[in-house]
């Protein structure tokens, strides 16, 4: 799952769209799965939260959770 602003793209008053997963009970991301939201290289703009909310979480197997930029402006939050 990815959010962002792509290379190129964005202003200073950019913000990209937060990512939200609300689920019920226990929730498991396993594998090489990919939970991303960053500001490509040359992108300009404040990276997008991504907002995780159930009763329990397991995270394994090389799973990534990412908030980060390569470009101009901050990262959002996990």
């Amino acid at each position: 799952m990815r959010a962002g602003i792509a290379s190129g793209l964005g202003s200073p008053e950019s913000k990209a769209g937060d990512i939200e997963i609300n689920a019920t009970g226990s929730t498991t991301v396993a594998g090489d799965s990919l939970i991303a939201n960053v500001v490509q290289s040359e992108g300009v703009g404040k990276g997008g939260d991504i907002s995780i909310t159930t009763e329990s979480l397991f995270v394994s197997d090389g799973t990534q959770l990412i908030a980060s930029t390569f470009g101009q402006g901050n990262a959002g939050s996990v």
